[in-house]
């Protein structure tokens, strides 16, 4: 599923997590502001999506586009199968702010010589 809006609160911004040279993540945990029982709920961006985070600052109300992902998993001792979704954020913008929200950039390439 692609092209999800979630609307809420930044509760936490975790630190960036180098996996490999290749690869890096950070989570964002934001909460729905439910005055009785509220809903926390963790995004993560990877790569160079981290870099849509580096504004971001807890205590901030924030829009975030993102796609539901999900895989399989076997555990190899037990062989039960297991399955993860995965909140990818591709655009986040604070609410109330004047500037452009951040977004991925596609990466494409030109042949054009200017």
């Amino acid at each position: 599923m692609s092209n999800l809006t979630f609307t809420g609160t930044v509760n936490k911004l975790k630190e960036v997590q180098v996996i490999s040279d290749k690869f890096r993540k950070q989570e964002i945990i934001l909460t729905d502001n439910h005055e009785k029982y509220p809903k926390f709920i963790n995004f993560e961006a990877t790569n160079d999506n981290c870099d849509l985070l580096a504004g971001i600052k807890e205590g901030q109300e924030v829009e975030v586009n993102f796609n539901l992902e999900g895989r399989l998993w076997t555990n190899p001792k037990t062989n039960e199968e297991r399955c993860f979704n995965t909140l990818r954020i591709w655009r986040i913008s604070v609410k109330g702010s004047n500037s452009a929200p951040a977004e991925t950039k596609p990466n494409v390439t030109s042949d054009l010589p200017f």
